[in-house]
């Protein structure tokens, strides 16, 4: 759905868009793809160092992603703090033991996704502070969707991200979390509930600040659309976030996403 977000950019904006969006995906895969440490490690040192090449004027090294980047950067010229940010919240901000807090989380969400927003408003040559706060806002909660729609896919791999002070408050033991049977309890409903409902209070205070965010500004944040639905297909199903509902998409979002480009909302 963030594809067809960005079709709905203006053209001069898609391709930065396309590109920002294709670099967050290949950092945040890093931790899927590899088992150890170590290696890990070395592909986000690779990273950073294929970004310090175009900074520094080198030639950029032959990956498709990399040559885009290249050319985006140089045009629009972004800044290398927001990249660095999705590679450093990818390398160091999830323990393997899962997150300690709430907040710890909420910091997660953050740093692995506003980024990429602050890179397409940059990019769009938007500088405005009541933008920025809607891109920290709705950052936060789709970041926190993202990590609410993994929890299956952990479970699958034994890996529980659950805040550790949520599993405490509830009383629901990390297991409840890593079966294999993917059985929602009460307490697991629970615990999916604060999290969605931390979403939502950060969902709300972006789309609270539409009317004082650039006209132009308010298609970078059409995603809140695709957040939105997800939190209530959530919420109708009483926060079983093991339930099939889960990985259907609304039939009515791809009109939502289209009325919102046209009514300058999000």
């Amino acid at each position: 759905m963030k594809i067809f977000c960005a079709l709905l950019l203006p053209g001069n904006l898609r391709r930065a868009a396309f590109c920002i969006r294709a670099f967050n995906i290949e950092v945040s895969l890093i931790g899927d793809k590899i088992t150890e440490e170590n290696i890990g490690l070395m592909r986000y040192k690779w990273w950073n160092e294929a970004l310090g090449g175009i900074y520094n004027e080198k030639s950029a090294l032959k990956h498709p992603v990399v040559l885009e980047l290249n050319k985006v950067i140089k045009e629009h010229k972004l800044l290398k703090r927001q990249f660095t940010r999705l590679i450093t919240a990818r390398s160091n901000s999830i323990p393997k033991t899962g997150f300690k807090t709430m907040t710890d989380m909420e910091a997660y969400a953050e740093e692995s996704t506003s980024p990429v927003y602050y890179l397409i408003l940059q990019a769009a040559g938007l500088t405005d502070v009541k933008a920025d706060h809607a891109a920290s806002h709705l950052g936060k909660a789709q970041g926190l969707v993202n990590l609410i729609r993994s929890i299956p896919h952990h479970a699958s791999r034994r890996r529980c991200l659950v805040p550790e002070d949520l599993l405490l408050k509830h009383d629901v033991p990390q297991e409840a979390f890593m079966s294999s049977r993917y059985v929602s309890t009460k307490g697991v409903r629970d615990v999916v509930f604060d999290i969605a409902s931390s979403g939502k209070i950060h969902l709300d205070k972006a789309r609270q600040l539409c009317d004082d965010v650039p006209k132009a500004a308010r298609t970078v944040f059409l995603p809140a659309i695709a957040t939105r639905n997800y939190l209530e297909r959530l919420r109708d199903i009483d926060f079983d976030i093991f339930h099939y509902a889960t990985h259907e998409r609304s039939p009515n979002l791809g009109f939502n996403l289209f009325w919102a480009k046209l009514t300058r909302s999000y």
